[in-house]
């Protein structure tokens, strides 16, 4: 199942805070039954604006899923321990749509790990997302599952 259209939502803050604090993530899509979130970087500087969706959302320049299948390289310890699950990789598409502050989310074992982080730290440059004309940052995380 894919979800093919974003609700857009803009919430407004004042200089101490942004309405409805507790969402950190949004679920922005689904693919092959792995949710994909996102999230904006927190509102620093005290702006009238805190986006959670923007009106264009960053566009992937390849097919996640077939990147992820492709580039998937199964660790040899991890094979010979049985170590298997889902690592949570989070990252930013910046204003010119390249992919960085690749941390990991939700870790699950170390060589498991740094191949997820690798497969995200080789993805192609994204559009990135843009909300009244401007290019803005947004917060990702995908799930890179391991399965024997």
């Amino acid at each position: 199942m894919r979800i093919k259209d974003f609700l857009f939502v803009v919430l407004v803050t004042s200089g101490t805070g942004v309405f409805a604090q507790d969402m950190k993530f949004v679920v922005v899509g689904i693919e092959n039954g792995d949710t994909i979130y996102a999230q904006m970087p927190e509102v620093k500087d005290g702006s009238c604006i805190h986006y959670r969706y923007v009106e264009h959302m960053p566009v992937p320049a390849v097919d996640i899923d077939s990147f992820i299948r492709t580039s998937l390289q199964y660790p040899a310890d991890a094979i010979n321990k049985k170590v298997q699950g889902r690592v949570l990789v989070g990252f930013t598409i910046d204003d010119k749509g390249n992919v960085v502050n690749i941390h990991l989310d939700r870790p699950i074992y170390p060589s498991l790990d740094k191949a997820a982080m690798r497969i995200i730290q080789n993805l192609p440059a994204w559009k990135p997302g843009s909300e009244k004309g401007k290019n803005i940052p947004l917060e990702f995380s995908l799930p890179v599952v391991f399965k024997l």
